[in-house]
């Protein structure tokens, strides 16, 4: 059964690009940091969290938060790569969607391989 969601392959749309990957949850954290960075830059974000002069506001509450879910984000890529965890619970993979959704994200319409 596993081996049946390894071979879904997904489209996100990450800025202009569009990136094909496979349902492991490594491929889709990934991505979801892709995501946000690509939001970050775009919105002109320095890397302690905090908007620039000509960026969103510092008062923005997603400005604010950012920074807390690079690092929510970096944890669960490091337990995965590490050997920790070989999946993410259900709460997890549903908090990664939820920021994935937040800094814009789009998932196309998956194919099968």
């Amino acid at each position: 059964m596993h081996d049946l969601l390894d071979s879904k392959e997904y489209k996100y749309k990450v800025g202009e690009v569009v990136i094909n990957t496979s349902s492991k949850h490594e491929n889709k954290i990934r991505v979801l940091k892709m995501q946000m960075d690509n939001w970050a830059n775009g919105h002109n974000i320095c890397c302690n969290g905090l908007a620039h002069c000509k960026g969103i506001p510092n008062h923005e509450l997603l400005a604010r938060n950012y920074d807390a879910d690079v690092k929510r984000t970096d944890h669960l890529y490091g337990m995965l790569k590490t050997g920790t965890t070989k999946n993410l619970a259900r709460d997890e993979m549903i908090e990664m969607n939820a920021l994935f959704k937040r800094y814009g994200g789009i998932r196309k319409k998956s194919e099968n391989k």
